[in-house]
């Protein structure tokens, strides 16, 4: 199966903003039905599938996020549960694909404690799969498909009666604005000798990542070829930083349980890599992520943000 568009697309800027919601929820949807019985199926043939379904949630969770307003509300919160409930059962599995593809790539030595290590990841990855198997058995049962189909054909403005007269195009510069002055608000309080604000910096950058995605149509093209490559750039830093954290905690988990002495040497070794791997990986992101590089990305959207009306991207 192909990738799809991480891009909103076929959205007209002087459409109101109901019909970009109505495009964009949809869309996002339909790839997180047709990933989820790949995942709880086949995920023995393409460890993507897990992966996919997982981004497929959290860029629909993005899209009913910033379209909330338009939506019922009692069905907004049936329907982020739902995919809370995916993107939840898809994450175990999608760590321990990871961590397993890792492990086996980066040790050259393959002793007894190492492959003891990645049978323990090949069964922990087994009971993993059991989750998603019952998430696509209780979404069938419940006629998920159904149930977000009729609520799409409910998106409409409420309340303010002027945002039904609204034009995507202005509205997405506003929405623009209001996520980038969120995303530097956090960028501000950023400790990054703290692992904890980092990853809530690394949960703003994906914020504001999947939010160009849903917005950029409407936009200048400088968004997709200036801003959102720095924004790709810090998450992958970001992303690098937390898998090593993730295998270092495993490692020590299956330390603490290990009984064999010889083995626990091994772990004991394993473990204190990534732990180096993990501060060399947080030494980069600062390096990386310093006073020029703020100014930077923060002066590309400025420009963005400050065009004037009939200079922004119109279809």
């Amino acid at each position: 199966m192909a990738r799809p568009s991480k891009w909103m697309m076929g959205v007209d800027p002087d459409k109101p903003v109901s019909r970009a919601a109505r495009r964009a929820i949809e869309s996002r949807l339909e790839v997180v039905e047709s990933y989820l019985p790949l995942a709880a199926k086949q995920s023995h043939r393409d460890v993507e599938y897990v992966h996919q379904l997982r981004v497929a949630a959290r860029r629909a969770g993005a899209a009913v996020d910033l379209y909330g307003p338009w939506l019922p509300p009692k069905r907004r919160r049936w329907l982020k549960r739902q995919l809370r409930r995916i993107r939840r059962a898809a994450g175990e599995a999608r760590d321990l694909d990871v961590m397993q593809q890792r492990l086996a790539e980066s040790i050259s030595q393959c002793d007894a404690a190492v492959i003891a290590l990645l049978g323990e990841i090949e069964t922990r990855r087994r009971r993993a799969q059991r989750p998603l198997r019952k998430i696509h058995r209780r979404m069938k049962k419940r006629r998920f498909g159904r149930r977000w189909r009729r609520l799409v054909r409910r998106i409409r403005p409420r309340g303010n009666p002027a945002e039904a007269r609204r034009a995507f195009g202005p509205w997405a510069h506003a929405a623009l604005a209001s996520a980038v002055a969120d995303f530097f608000s956090e960028a501000e309080q950023l400790d990054a000798s703290s692992l904890q604000a980092m990853h809530r910096f690394r949960i703003a950058g994906k914020r504001l990542r999947y939010t160009i995605e849903l917005l950029a149509v409407a936009l200048d093209d400088s968004l997709r070829r200036t801003a959102y490559p720095m924004v790709e750039q810090l998450q992958d830093h970001l992303g690098d930083l937390r898998d090593h954290i993730a295998a270092a905690a495993f490692l020590e988990s299956a330390l603490h349980e290990s009984d064999k002495t010889a083995w626990r040497d091994r772990l004991a070794e394993l473990h204190q890599c990534e732990r180096h791997a993990a501060e060399e990986s947080r030494q980069r992101f600062v390096r990386w992520w310093n006073e020029g590089a703020k100014e930077e990305l923060r002066r590309c959207f400025d420009e963005l943000i400050d065009l004037p009306s009939h200079e922004r991207k119109t279809a």
